[in-house]
């Protein structure tokens, strides 16, 4: 196909009809760990026999696409919000008078009204358009790549923070006001982007994929949904009732409640927990840059394993400890942050270490145990509104009455992380539960039901087996 091609209504059917027989094939298929109903043998035997060579090559070609345009939105998303804790040592407080836990209410205020609005949607769409293009077992990595960006964000916010702050004075502007101008212009300018940027489906994308690659893509998606069924009035209303009485999609919530509020917290107030060490404004905002790429390290390493074993708990239970501990430290030195600054700035990388790894792993551990992939939608989505919640609390955990000593934030901190790792562990078992009872009455659910039936329950089916 000729590149630069536009793709017209019969290209999408033709691919569709090459890649669905689903009249031709009544019993289901084993393709890997995934048994498949509706799957024309024609297409499993492509499938099967797609060289491994060519697989990964389709998937740098996806990656290529979409994880750079992910990170760069999700970079200026997160720079966005952590800018008011770079303007507020840069004098936004004195310029502005705020006494008390004015700044902490201002921020609820511009967090949680105008601005999480606006972008409730992306990071859910994100894992969503994720979870489409790549298989169960590669998710958490993919969310990692772009998820990393929050943490470098709080690198790449300090770093240009104390650049933008140089230009105090211009205009009769004070610096802080320019740090919102400049990061602000830049955020609208990405939005605009992505409208031409942003990859859709495999199917709309002939320009950069070739007719092979595009039908090996569809089936992967096919496969993984364990096939296509009949689309039936008022699904998405039973979707939404099938997550909403789905106990194990709140407690995967508190997760991103817990990294909610730690992250949030930190990006708030790093930098004058920095300054509180004995640096000077602009180090402050230098030294605040460090933890932020050790913890985008932490994300993707961590990720990688979580893919590598498929196996999600444990990286969320080790990644809460670490926090656990970091915080622990910070507490105990009761204030003495600039006479034991080494300690206390060690215990800050290690705390942010710990906290980005979270993410990426509970998002997609959420997400490989929701089926199909309209209830996935809403899983997702809910997981995002739930875990938002710690965002709030995030606001006012660093009071500025408690400066150096912060018990609050230090205290909740640590109890975040302690209370997570119990959750995690619990979770898991209950999922090992569910896995071996479902084990006992998977045969008995085969002689009641059809094989279309069991799939079309989605996780609630007897066949479908629990990511640990």
């Amino acid at each position: 196909m000729a590149p630069g091609r536009s793709v017209g209504k019969d290209d999408v059917d033709s691919i569709d009809q090459k890649c669905t027989h689903l009249e031709s094939a009544s019993q289901p298929i084993e393709i890997g760990t995934f048994r498949v109903l509706g799957l024309d043998p024609e297409d499993a035997e492509f499938y099967s026999n797609f060289p491994e060579g060519r697989r990964k090559k389709v998937f740098r070609k996806v990656d290529v696409r979409l994880i750079p345009m992910l990170a760069a939105l999700y970079l200026i998303c997160h720079i966005d919000r952590a800018n008011i804790g770079n303007a507020k040592i840069e004098g936004m407080v004195e310029d502005l008078g705020m006494t008390g836990v004015q700044y902490n209410t201002v921020l609820s205020i511009c967090e949680y009204f105008p601005e999480s609005f606006a972008l409730a949607g992306f990071f859910p769409g994100a894992i969503y358009l994720c979870s489409y293009w790549y298989m169960p077992k590669d998710l958490s990595t993919r969310i990692s790549y772009f998820y990393c960006a929050s943490a470098l964000s709080g690198a790449f916010s300090g770093l240009l923070a104390a650049a933008i702050a140089q230009m105090d004075g211009v205009g009769g502007l004070e610096g802080w006001r320019w740090i919102f101008i400049i990061e602000g212009l830049a955020t609208v300018a990405l939005g605009i982007a992505c409208f031409f940027l942003l990859i859709d489906t495999p199917a709309l994308s002939m320009r950069w994929l070739e007719p092979e690659e595009i039908r090996y893509l569809e089936l992967s998606m096919f496969i993984k949904q364990g096939g296509k069924f009949r689309e039936e009035s008022g699904v998405r209303w039973r979707d939404l009732k099938m997550v909403l009485m789905n106990w194990r999609v709140y407690v995967q919530s508190y997760f991103l409640l817990c990294q909610s509020a730690l992250s949030y917290g930190t990006k708030f107030t790093l930098p004058t927990i920095t300054k509180a060490m004995g640096f000077s404004t602009t180090d402050a905002q230098l030294t605040s840059a460090p933890p932020y790429v050790a913890g985008a390290v932490s994300a993707i390493v961590f990720a990688r394993l979580s893919d590598r074993f498929f196996w999600r708990m444990p990286f969320v239970a080790i990644s809460l400890m670490i926090v656990t501990i970091a915080y622990a430290i910070l507490l105990s030195l009761q204030g003495a942050l600039e006479a034991k600054r080494g300690l206390a700035y060690f215990s800050v990388v290690f705390a942010v270490v710990g906290i980005y790894p979270i993410q990426a792993a509970a998002a997609s551990w959420n997400a490989n145990n929701i089926a199909p992939a309209s209830r996935r939608a809403v899983g997702i989505a809910l997981m995002n509104c739930v875990g938002n919640v710690g965002g709030i609390v995030g606001s006012f955990m660093y009071l500025e009455s408690e400066k150096p000593k912060y018990y609050t934030g230090f205290g909740l901190s640590l109890a975040f992380g302690g209370t997570g790792i119990i959750v995690a562990l619990l979770l898991e078992w209950s999922y090992r539960v569910a896995n071996a009872r479902k084990a006992k009455i998977s045969e008995e659910a085969r002689a009641k039901y059809t094989e279309e039936e069991l799939f079309d329950m989605g996780d609630k089916s007897p066949l479908f087996k629990h990511v640990l």
